[in-house]
């Protein structure tokens, strides 16, 4: 999931010139970024980051070509008056630019995280920019992309003969927003940068964006304002002494640490959130703060209802779970999907945390996952929230060996299960996946004897959006069907643009269908068209149509364009 601290580094354009011998081009800057956030759902007042330090640069080979090798330095955090220090930040990496100044790709020691390299991929979008001998004849506009996605930026030069850049939209695809986020909309966008040699004297901007999320506690303004100054005296850094090869930098593997050492983080973990007010800190804040406790989080579904939370501070625990998203983080989501003394809530606020991250599923909540699978009647009434949850995780998060396992066994579990409400939570799963590789599996059951699955087939053929998915649709769309199968499948006919037969079917039922729920379905599949005479044949339907919600969707769609 797309971390605030990811933003407070992403949104950052950055800058270079790979033109430049790359051995005259070793740089040290100071930085601070300043970062307001306000969540819609979660907190009435904006949370402040401050993340101050220094970023070095140098040239360096990977597979004998030219790189950058990149590093922070005395980097502190500041979030609501309390400093902070995250090792992580610090990690050296690498990445390598092509001659129009776009970054094409990443080198990262093998322990880090996803997360963990998405925040060092903040610092390498600040060397991101239009550059090159040509830059004044370069078309003003072109697209880039950074850790929220793809976004469109235009370029212009000031007075003084620095370069400006201004986001104007963010792009979003299915593969690019298989993060958190569904819309961001750029409300402002201005940062400037004074050329020099290699890089740049100076870099300051000042960025506002709206991100609304796949789920509405997701969603948030953010504001940030950050300069970068080129120091004129060096400092230390590690990175400077490091093997010009990149295959040559030594790979430190995370520490093991001993029971006793394991014992003392736990503790201190028990004494963090018994003694800190976790509703002053917003979820990323707290994310960035369990992440020191990351070796012991697992420990949390045995201790969790000894420390007694308020209800609101849990829900603001479990937020940042979902936030921190490391293999330990995700394993002790599950264990409180299953542990015994998990409430029905506490197991709902797993399941939410977990669908919403994007970090590959690691492999122990991967067999945790499928030892669930494989004993549900232990998960009570939860099994079918849980299954159908598996599937929009499935769908968010990159895609792994784990994510496979996990597929492969739902579906051994949809053949082999004789229950049809823990099949039809299965197919939704699929649905919730919008995965379409589930299409022909899908179609073998939308002439189940159970509605329950026949409903659930229908929903998944809509998601999947592919023309099979759409055929098994025309054909389930029949009278013989129960009422609530046939608005199912109405439904998830409005997710394409149908054929003059089937949208002729489709008119029928909005005009003769004895359910409201059906007609409305028929009603919003066909307000979703665009034909010639769509206008006209609504308004037909206004004569006749008894029920006060269908009246009004129609009325809305001859107001809407289509």
């Amino acid at each position: 999931m797309k971390l605030a601290l990811v933003i407070a580094l992403g949104i950052s354009i950055v800058l270079l010139a790979p033109w430049v011998q790359a051995t005259q081009c070793q740089r040290q800057y100071q930085f601070s970024i300043n970062t307001q956030t306000h969540f819609s759902m979660q907190s009435p007042l904006p949370s402040s980051l401050t993340m101050k330090g220094v970023i070095s640069i140098t040239p360096v080979q990977y597979q004998e070509q030219a790189w950058w090798g990149v590093k922070a330095d005395n980097v502190i955090l500041t979030s609501n008056g309390i400093n902070d220090r995250d090792p992580s930040f610090e990690a050296p990496f690498a990445f390598q630019i092509d001659k129009q100044g776009l970054i094409k790709a990443f080198w990262f020691a093998p322990h880090l995280s996803a997360n963990q390299q998405q925040q060092l991929q903040g610092f390498a979008y600040y060397f991101q920019y239009l550059s090159g001998p040509n830059t004044t004849k370069a078309k003003p506009t072109r697209l880039e992309q950074d850790n929220l996605g793809q976004y469109q930026v235009r370029y212009s030069t000031n007075q003084q003969q620095q370069l400006q850049m201004q986001k104007t939209a963010y792009r979003l695809t299915q593969a690019s927003a298989a993060n958190a986020f569904r819309h961001i909309e750029v409300k402002q966008s201005l940062h400037t940068i004074t050329p020099e040699q290699c890089w740049f004297s100076q870099r300051h901007g000042t960025e506002q964006l709206n991100l609304i999320g796949q789920a509405d506690e997701l969603s948030f303004n953010t504001k940030q304002s950050y300069q970068l100054s080129l120091l004129s005296q060096a400092q230390p850094s590690e990175l400077f002494s490091l093997p010009a090869k990149v295959e040559d930098w030594p790979v430190n593997n995370q520490p093991t640490l001993s029971e006793a050492q394991l014992n003392e983080l736990s503790a201190r973990l028990d004494h963090f959130l018994t003694n800190t007010d976790l509703l002053a800190l917003d979820g990323f804040s707290l994310a960035a703060k369990l992440r020191e406790f990351d070796a012991v989080l697992q420990r949390l579904p045995d201790t969790l209802n000894q420390l007694n939370l308020s209800d609101k501070a849990q829900m603001r625990l479990f937020n940042a779970l979902g936030q921190v998203d490391s293999p330990q983080s995700q394993l002790t989501l599950v264990r409180f999907i299953d542990h015994q003394d998990s409430a029905p809530n506490t197991r709902f606020r797993a399941l939410r945390a977990l669908e919403n991250g994007q970090a590959p599923l690691g492999n122990a909540a991967s067999q945790a996952i499928i030892d669930l699978l494989q004993n549900t009647s232990e998960l009570g009434e939860q099994a079918g929230s849980f299954i159908m949850t598996l599937g929009a995780m499935l769908g968010r998060r990159q895609d792994n060996e784990n994510s496979q396992l996990i597929s492969e066994q739902l579906l051994d579990k949809l053949t082999t299960s004789k229950d049809d409400n823990l099949a039809a939570s299965i197919i939704t799963a699929f649905a919730n996946s919008a995965d379409e590789q589930y299409t022909d599996v899908v179609l073998g059951y939308t002439n189940s004897p159970s509605s329950a699955i026949q409903k659930a087939s229908a929903r998944a053929l809509g998601s999947f959006a592919t023309p099979r998915a759409y055929q098994g649709l025309q054909t389930m769309l029949t009278p013989e069907r129960k009422e609530r199968v046939q608005q199912a499948v109405l439904t998830s006919l409005g997710n394409y643009q149908l054929d003059t037969n089937t949208r002729k079917d489709v008119y029928q039922y909005a005009a003769t269908a004895k359910q409201d729920k059906v007609r409305y379905a028929a009603i919003q599949a066909l307000a979703n068209q665009h034909y010639a005479d769509r206008n006209k044949q609504l308004r037909t339907l206004l004569n006749n149509e008894t029920s006060r919600r269908n009246f009004t969707a129609i009325v809305k769609a001859l107001h809407q364009k289509p």
